[in-house]
């Protein structure tokens, strides 16, 4: 979606900080300024916001006038300054901060481009109002958002909230700005396309979610924005299509050069799961996407048995054979692995190498329990951002930290958002196959499936809160292939996204054992 709106932070991105020492100092009145009024400057912004998140953290919250005030006071003390006429002129300029030269155009530009601006701010409302009546925006701002309207300080996510609330905007519509790296982190991992104007020329914070882009200062954003540089690309573009041997028209992608990786799904999920691989890896390995049939954009199966392991493995061949490969290695999220499993043993041959993304021969019941709570049905939200939301909450124990901005992310991935709310990307009927494929109860023991495995490269990379790879599975599968590659992803469930430290480690180690 394209940007309609842009969102900047206040203090330090739009009105330079800095001019209430320095104004001061240059002020006969206060001589002792002179040599450290840029110290005490830093000072004052650093315990500023050093106050902000200790407040947010422990919910201890006061309005933003009374940290200002406090963390004046703690500068004043450590670079020896004192004295009650000092303190209440450095108070009163920060009422009267300059906006940055470039912000008064920059504004006019974006508003003439139809764009809406706004800002949002631990300021408090009358601090706001005064800096921008005292810098003329008054006409150039559509809204200026307070952290009083929720009680919290940044960068906790009510906080980003505001944007939705009271702005009425879509996270995937919103840039946002800020000259705080911490803070730009934070929007981007609530879902934000984000800017961070890197005026000291500081290293890049490290945190999750980096910014879009970093620039010194905010004259290039019309530019920026018309190039296109934040808008999404489509999670769900046109694929290739192939015709599998029995006649269903399904779904790949093929990007790069190198030995071939063949990503196959998880039971409901589709080729988006493997974007971060695509992403990273296209310019050592040949990553080739098969959207399993009935799922994402292949065809649905009018004979919905067909969604089994043997036929799902004979797609793959079919692929294969499509593109004039003789062999590939095997990337099997979930039910992927499973495939990859089964072809092990009816087509070792075709096999260079197999990588298990949180699968293995033993499954734990309950994480299949879990599954069929939601198969084939579908979901309850109405949109991307009210299944965020309820992302954050339900998955909490498996994924703990995970941020608002990656369900989301996660959520357009898996569902597709409709007049009538989201709706899933695959076929409804797969509930009923695995259903009666399982009907009997028997569990077939797949551990002479791994062992088929034998003289190929092999990796595993598990969640450390999986609810379907058992610790004790995944340490028998070590035990019998020790050259086996690992990674335990932390704060992960089933599955990891495969961006991991711990997971992007493995698929590098992976592909570079492959032939």
């Amino acid at each position: 979606m394209p940007i309609t709106t842009v969102v900047f932070d206040a203090y330090g991105t739009l009105f330079d900080v800095t001019a209430a020492a320095r104004t001061a100092a240059q002020s006969p009145e206060f001589p002792q300024l002179a040599e450290v009024w840029q110290a005490l400057a830093r000072d004052w912004r650093a315990k500023q916001l050093e106050y902000s998140w200790l407040r947010a953290v422990t919910g201890n919250h006061t309005p933003f006038w009374e940290v200002t005030q406090d963390g004046l006071d703690w500068a004043m003390e450590a670079n020896g300054l004192q004295g009650e006429e000092l303190r209440a002129r450095l108070l009163a300029l920060y009422w009267e901060l300059d906006a940055y030269p470039e912000v008064p155009d920059l504004l006019q530009r974006l508003k003439a481009e139809g764009l809406t601006t706004a800002i949002l701010s631990n300021g408090s409302p009358e601090m706001l109002e005064g800096a921008v009546s005292s810098a003329s925006l008054e006409g150039l701002l559509d809204g200026v958002l307070s952290v009083e309207s929720c009680g919290v300080f940044k960068p906790d996510a009510a906080v980003y909230d505001l944007v939705r609330d009271q702005l009425g905007k879509r996270a995937d519509e919103v840039l946002f700005v800020s000259s705080n790296g911490w803070d730009v982190c934070s929007a981007a991992a609530y879902g934000f396309q984000t800017l961070w104007v890197n005026r000291m020329g500081q290293p890049l914070d490290r945190l999750p979610e980096p910014p879009a882009a970093i620039e010194p200062d905010l004259s290039r954003i019309p530019d920026l924005l018309a190039s296109g540089r934040f808008t999404r690309p489509d999670l769900h573009p046109e694929p290739q299509y192939f015709t599998a041997s029995d006649g269903l028209r399904l779904a790949y992608r093929d990007e790069g050069e190198g030995p071939a990786l063949l990503c196959l799904c998880g039971l409901t999920r589709n080729i988006a799961d493997f974007d971060f691989v695509a992403r990273d890896f296209s310019d050592r390995a040949r990553i080739i996407r098969l959207d399993t049939r009935g799922r994402g954009q292949s065809d649905h199966d009018p004979t919905y048995l067909n969604y089994n392991l043997g036929r799902e493995g004979l797609d793959a061949l079919d692929l294969l054979d499509h593109l004039g490969l003789d062999k590939a290695a095997i990337l099997g999220t979930s039910r992927g692995g499973l495939i990859a499993l089964t072809l092990a043993v009816t087509h070792k041959d075709r096999l260079t190498g197999v990588c298990l993304n949180d699968i293995g021969p033993e499954i734990d019941p309950e994480g299949l329990a879990f599954i069929f709570g939601y198969l084939g049905i579908q979901p309850a939200f109405q949109t991307y951002d009210e299944a965020a939301d309820a992302l954050v909450k339900t998955t909490a124990a498996r994924f703990p930290g995970v941020p608002r901005g990656r369900w989301r992310l996660h959520a357009e991935r898996i569902w597709t958002e409709t007049d009538d709310g989201l709706r899933i990307r695959y076929d409804a009927k797969l509930r009923d196959a695995v259903i009666e494929q399982s009907a009997t109860g028997d569990v077939q023991d797949l551990w002479p499936f791994f062992d088929a495995f034998a003289d190929l490269p092999l990796a595993l990379i598990r969640g450390q809160h999986s609810d379907i790879l058992p610790a004790k599975t995944a340490a028998e599968m070590r035990r019998r292939r020790p050259d086996m590659i690992h990674a335990e992803v932390p704060r992960r469930g089933h599955v990891p996204f495969l961006d991991e430290p711990e997971a992007r480690r493995a698929l590098s180690q992976f592909i570079d054992s492959l032939p």
